[in-house]
């Protein structure tokens, strides 16, 4: 299980104490950040050549659900002193990053695509990047 899940789960069931919550939700955000440092590099396993393309659309969709999480908190949330109210909206991100994770798990690459490499008039593949990881490690 994903932990910044588990950890939106237990937040949403914390009692009074808001130095605990603070520290969970701390501990939230630090799982997040874990997180987009793995898969923020997988658009240069998928197509070095597109990366920066690749990263700009997935930023843009990203960037969605931070539009709408307002919103949909405001539909769910009419009392904001509500333990209950806000225990759904925790558990509700906790449900979208655990079901997010899972389909990036199961349908997740890191092999190049065919597509990477476009086609010239002749039809055979050229590379816009001459470059090799073993460049790096070369001593």
């Amino acid at each position: 299980m994903s932990g910044g899940a588990l950890g939106l789960v237990v937040l949403g069931y914390m009692g009074e104490d808001a130095n605990a919550a603070i520290c969970m939700y701390v501990f939230v955000v630090a799982i997040g950040c874990c997180t987009n440092v793995g898969f923020n590099i997988n658009h240069l396993d998928l197509a070095p050549n597109y990366a920066g393309i690749l990263m700009g659309f997935t930023n843009a969709v990203a960037a969605l659900g931070g539009v709408m999480a307002p919103t949909v908190c405001g539909f769910i949330v009419h009392d904001q002193t509500s333990v209950d109210q806000w225990r759904v909206v925790f558990t509700l991100g906790a449900v979208i990053l655990f079901f997010s994770s899972i389909f990036y798990i199961i349908f997740g690459s890191a092999e190049v695509q065919s597509w990477n490499e476009p086609k010239n008039e002749s039809g055979k593949s050229k590379s816009f990047i001459n470059f090799d990881i073993r460049m790096l490690t070369a001593a």
